[in-house]
């Protein structure tokens, strides 16, 4: 494909740094994306290859879990998209797992010592630096159909996120104490997503959660405040992932509770 004025200019070597990956031959880099999730579903109903991969210098109306908005300044982060028809039968959730260790590897390939909360944040020291939506359609005519959206902060400044997020967000270049380059930390995320997209469609889900576990050790022996129904709520310890990759954590009295929704678990101190 060639380059486009809108595309991002930092970005364009991306496809030469992908070398023989199969998914550079799909790789489009565009300006400004709604949502890069959205762009990829449209090319997904237009019959698009799996591995097609969307790549903007910035989103208007980019969202993480539960619809929330995801802060996509202009040329700071690096925001991506990729389409994946896996087995009927695979977990949505695994696949969750897979894009957050691929995030979490390209990180640390770039010398940024994060680590994953459960399931999907990329986190250091408490700040936020990434996240993960993974969004499926099962019925889609070609069988099961996942787009993977991913963003890190790579690029920003303290005073680049709005007021409200700068207590709690990061990104790699203010942990760093230096500019990086989003354009290694592209070809490194999507060189590691499909280095564990085979391992999933290879069956090797045992691979999956010990890596997701050895970069995730808060998923391991951390006092929680899990929120039920109705208001409800009770504290525990986590105790790693079940097979279909949703957290368990052990109770009081020493029974093991499988929590799926997200937001109901918080880390808390001691």
């Amino acid at each position: 494909m060639a380059p486009d004025a809108t595309e991002p200019a930092d970005l364009r070597p991306l496809r030469e740094h992908l070398g023989d990956l199969p998914w550079a031959a799909h790789l489009r880099l565009v300006g400004v994306a709604s949502s890069t999730n959205d762009l990829v579903w449209e090319l997904a109903r237009r019959g698009a290859p799996e591995g097609t991969t969307i790549v903007a210098d910035a989103q208007s109306g980019g969202r993480g879990r539960q619809g929330r908005q995801w802060f996509s300044a202009p040329g700071l982060g690096l925001y991506v998209s990729t389409l994946l028809r896996p087995p009927q039968e695979a977990l949505s959730t695994l696949w969750t797992l897979a894009a957050g260790i691929a995030a979490c590897e390209a990180c640390r390939h770039c010398g940024v010592p994060v680590e994953l909360d459960w399931p999907n944040d990329l986190v250091h020291e408490g700040r936020k630096l990434g996240g993960v939506l993974v969004e499926a359609r099962q019925n889609a005519p070609a069988g099961s159909e996942l787009v993977i959206g991913t963003g890190i902060n790579v690029g920003h400044e303290a005073e680049d996120f709005p007021p409200p997020l700068r207590e709690r967000a990061s990104s790699l270049r203010l942990v760093l104490g230096r500019p990086l380059s989003r354009l290694a930390v592209a070809a490194a995320y999507l060189r590691a997503l499909a280095f564990w997209h085979a391992r999933l469609v290879a069956g090797d889900t045992a691979s999956v959660h010990r890596r997701w576990l050895a970069l995730a050790p808060a998923a391991r022996g951390r006092r929680v405040r899990v929120r039920g129904p109705a208001g409800t709520s009770w504290e525990g310890i986590t105790d790693g992932l079940d097979p279909a990759g949703a957290l368990r954590v052990r109770q009081r009295s020493g029974e093991v509770l499988v929590v799926r929704q997200v937001d109901a678990v918080e880390l808390r101190e001691g």
